[in-house]
């Protein structure tokens, strides 16, 4: 079972090369990592010094979060991909334990998976409010949709009538899910509001709803 990792980055490459640093010390690590690159001077293969155990594609894009995870997804080959944020730094058994998830569905019941996170930064009540009404994923990924958009927590975990947001730190998911799905650059390019960031929010939880 080929499993890919899709990173979107841009200006972060201090990050960026602890994340390979720490994919590269995977006690399971994956058979690629792609990464769409949108910063001002991409990263290049030979900044990587350490030698890596899996094969590592860097591809140079516009800046723009929608269209830089649409063309991760059609660049991935793997059988399971995984998103994964440039600033996450995985536990050394983390792509085992999401093997073992997947292969154990032999009934491929299971369309998506993602862990538990933990962050070194403390969240001010400002910035946990602002995340919660703007739909910006924090702490365990247990948040849930309803109609109106926000986060619903009186839904208990296993009602079927809630679509399940899992964060794109690490969300790992079967190709063969997202067969067709891809994500719509005009919900996050911010032109809705007259801006033009190419860094918008919600992506992920707009996919793993589409998902679910």
């Amino acid at each position: 079972m080929m499993h890919s990792v899709v990173i979107i980055t841009r200006n972060r490459r201090p990050e960026l090369l602890r994340l390979l640093d720490a994919l590269r010390r995977q006690s399971d690590p994956p058979g690629e990592v792609v990464i769409v690159d949108a910063g001002d001077a991409p990263l290049r293969s030979n900044e990587v010094r350490e030698e890596l155990p899996f094969l590592l594609i860097i591809l140079p894009t516009a800046p723009g979060i929608a269209e830089q995870r649409n063309r991760g997804l059609d660049e991935a080959r793997g059988d399971i991909i995984t998103f994964m944020d440039d600033d996450a730094v995985p536990d050394t058994g983390y792509f085992a334990t999401v093997n073992s998830v997947f292969q154990r569905d032999a009934g491929k019941e299971i369309a998506a998976a993602g862990g538990t996170l933990q962050t070194s930064l403390s969240v001010p009540l400002p910035e946990r409010l602002f995340r919660t009404v703007f739909l910006l994923q924090t702490d365990r990924g247990r948040n849930c949709f309803r109609g109106s958009g926000f986060p619903d927590f009186n839904v208990r975990e296993n009602d079927d009538r809630a679509a399940k947001i899992l964060p794109s730190t690490a969300l790992s998911f079967r190709r063969e899910a997202v067969n067709g799905l891809r994500i719509d650059p005009s919900r996050f390019s911010g032109a809705p509001l007259g801006l033009s960031t190419g860094r918008c929010f919600g992506e992920d939880a707009w996919f793993t709803a589409m998902l679910s």
